[in-house]
């Protein structure tokens, strides 16, 4: 459910970010600046609806929700039960008072939360996800559950102690999610950034790319999985909104199901203390379920990272070859992945380069204290 989504403008809100992660200026704790409703708003007494917090159990009727759902709002890929999950052992995560779920004669009906994620070395976020019911929607619910959610997610920042920017964050595409976009941004919330989902169609030639010299490509082992976390975080440092990924759920990813260690690839070098270490990754999921809704069997390409110091050695270009190949060998007709259109890095050119071509468009929608 969580996700990492134009113009060439810095916005102030990230502007604000950047600045503090460079010492350019100070801030108050969030607690001292964010000014929190002492209750939460009530919720639309809709016929028949029920509310209560949610709970881990409530993860596979959540994902029926969402395959009622999904197909309305963003049609090329599905939320389960297993992503549904993950989010409920994020560590800053407290069901009973970060969300809420209405029931009705047939099951789940709608759902909100406020989910504070983990990291916060510079910003402190809070992440809000939900959804209507087709059938119930127009009448109200999807508004009162948005008031709740903004609200609790202030408060959540409003309880935080670091001196740190604070962002409400809710992500739409922008084709199928109008009516989302319109809610959150009558309630003050600015089109922040924006995401592409590109696609690379493997009946095209792949071409074969060698990294420069120093540097060698191995396929994704344990072993490794240290040091490549460090590489991620150091990859993922001068990209919006990143913030480091702790070992905790880092590994808890390596876990999942959908996680394809034959799709994923590690770039070692030789630092210069003189051991090898990890420069660039490249770490793929497949799930299965995605494929009914995009209509071809494909693998997702979720991180693909670089070490500063070693970009512009042909390495991401071969990190990826190796999926695509990889991929074309298991009769994959696509490999798919989502780039933020203003990346510092330059991937949107490196990745169109190398036949991925822009399908889809969603964009982050912020609040920011």
């Amino acid at each position: 459910m969580s996700t990492d989504a134009g113009g060439f403008v810095v916005h102030a809100s990230v502007a604000g970010a950047l600045a503090y992660a460079e010492g350019m200026v100070d801030l108050l704790p969030l607690s001292a600046r964010v000014d929190a409703p002492a209750t939460l708003p009530g919720l639309p007494e809709a016929e028949g609806l029920r509310w209560r917090s949610a709970t881990r159990d409530d993860a596979a009727a959540l994902a029926e929700l969402h395959r009622a759902m999904d197909p309305l709002d963003h049609p090329h890929f599905v939320v389960d039960e297993e992503e549904i999950a993950e989010d409920f052992g994020e560590p800053r995560f407290d069901p009973v008072r970060d969300s809420l779920l209405a029931e009705d004669g047939r099951g789940v009906a709608a759902y909100g939360i406020a989910l504070p994620l983990e990291s916060r070395e510079s910003i402190a976020r809070v992440l809000l996800l939900g959804g209507v019911r087709p059938d119930r929607r127009g009448s109200g619910i999807g508004r009162g559950i948005a008031a709740w959610q903004e609200a609790r997610g202030i408060q959540q920042l409003a309880s935080a102690e670091e001196a740190l920017p604070g962002w409400l964050l809710v992500y739409a595409d922008t084709k199928h999610g109008a009516g989302a976009i319109r809610l959150f941004e009558r309630r003050g919330f600015a089109r922040d950034r924006y995401f592409l989902e590109l696609r690379r169609d493997l009946a095209e030639r792949i071409p074969e790319v060698t990294p420069a010299e120093g540097v060698r490509i191995v396929p994704w082992h344990g072993d490794w999985s240290a040091s490549a976390l460090e590489a991620k975080n150091a990859s993922f440092r001068d990209h919006w909104g990143s913030q480091p990924e702790s070992r905790e759920h880092w590994e808890h990813h390596e876990r999942l199901a959908i996680f394809r260690p034959d799709l994923s690839y590690l770039a070692l070098a030789t630092g210069e203390d003189g051991t090898e270490r990890v420069v660039g990754l490249v770490r793929t999921d497949v799930n299965e379920r995605d494929w009914a809704a995009q209509g071809y069997p494909h693998a997702y390409v979720g991180l693909v990272g670089v070490v500063r110091e070693w970009r512009g050695r042909r390495i991401a270009q071969a990190l990826l070859t190796r999926v695509l190949a990889a991929s074309r060998d298991l009769g994959y007709e696509r490999v798919t992945l989502d780039v933020d259109s203003d990346n510092p890095s330059g991937a949107l050119g490196l990745y169109s380069s190398m036949g991925f071509r822009a399908a889809t468009r969603s964009v982050a929608l912020l609040r920011a204290f």
